[in-house]
């Protein structure tokens, strides 16, 4: 039997051929959280939505701005009707799948696991190598977040990470 041809680079252990894309863990998972909103979430955002429209019609005089205002929330309000589609994530010997993106460790950083309330709130926050990209956040869903940290602290370095205050305003705000 033939190992496979493996090189230090980056304390990531390369893994060519074959080996490179054996499954360590997968699971399916939404591709966002669709937040269930009440009666009460709907007036305040149409209160929200007439006063900025109120506000640039009347001391801004600009028609544009209200029309702006009132078209992004028709689109928020079209797009948030539609479900999110469950997507596949795998952690390969290689790297991470992300539905048919992948993402090779040499390029990984760091991650961190969130846990939220509820725990199907829960993600998996990767840092790139790269300051210019965007860090990946991943749900994790009803899958084992002990089971995820077992296997990539194998193959990225855990970094403890603050939450980005878009995804609290997010979750507090049900968008």
């Amino acid at each position: 039997m033939e190992l496979p041809k493996q090189k230090e680079e980056n304390h990531i252990a390369k893994v060519e051929g074959p080996e490179a894309m054996r499954e360590l863990a997968s699971w399916r998972a939404r591709e966002y959280v669709k937040y269930e909103k009440d009666r009460q979430w709907y007036v305040v955002f149409f209160v929200f939505l007439a006063i900025m429209v109120g506000l640039s019609i009347w001391p801004m005089k600009n028609i544009l701005m209200a029309f702006t205002f009132i078209l992004a929330a028709a689109i928020y309000l079209l797009y948030s009707k539609k479900e999110p589609r469950e997507i596949d994530i795998k952690i390969l010997e290689s790297g991470l799948q992300v539905d048919d993106t992948f993402y090779d460790f040499e390029e990984l950083k760091s991650f961190w696991i969130f846990y939220n309330n509820p725990p199907s709130d829960a993600y998996l926050s990767i840092k790139r190598k790269s300051k210019y990209l965007p860090t990946l956040e991943i749900p994790i869903e009803d899958y084992d977040p002990v089971a995820i940290r077992e296997v990539l602290i194998e193959k990225l370095k855990e970094k403890k990470q603050n939450e980005e205050l878009s995804n609290i305003i997010t979750r507090i705000l049900k968008i």
